[in-house]
């Protein structure tokens, strides 16, 4: 989901590539997610993939995995989700950690150098134009893959 419809063409085509199926690719900002995406759709994983971190405090609420989004997610996405968040800012990636510990969601990979750890993973490979730029200039990539999980109560 992006407003970019370049790099929607770009994930389309990709996937048209490699012959994956169940994929969508919708051309909208993620605050809509869940007038497109109900319940009954059972999506299984999210991926953010090098989102704009945002780096500002006063942008914290923009971000993506901030818990204004999460809460949005929660309306169309079971608490079973896998997330999946692909960064190059490790700003972004502890404020995510920080995020997550706070709502008490279940973490199933936090790894501070994606290519180190798992040179030859299958989906964690997959570059984009700008991760493969960024590698060049010796930038480290983050991966996180948490449970959405339940609206945290208080």
């Amino acid at each position: 989901m992006d407003v970019k419809g370049a790099r929607l063409w770009r994930g389309a085509q990709t996937a048209h590539e490699r012959n994956w199926k169940h994929v969508a690719f919708v051309r909208q900002h993620i605050g809509q997610l869940h007038r497109i995406f109900s319940l009954a759709d059972a999506i299984d994983e999210v991926w953010i993939v090098f989102p704009d971190p945002q780096l500002r405090d006063s942008k914290s609420a923009k971000r993506l995995t901030s818990p204004r989004f999460l809460s949005t997610y929660r309306k169309c996405l079971a608490p079973t989700v896998r997330m999946h968040l692909k960064t190059d800012s490790k700003e972004l990636f502890e404020f995510t950690l920080e995020t997550i510990e706070q709502q008490k969601l279940k973490v199933f990979h936090s790894i501070p150098d994606v290519h180190a750890a798992w040179p030859n993973h299958p989906e964690l490979g997959i570059r984009t134009f700008y991760e493969s730029m960024w590698l060049e200039q010796g930038r480290t990539i983050y991966y996180l893959c948490f449970e959405l999980g339940m609206e945290p109560c208080g």
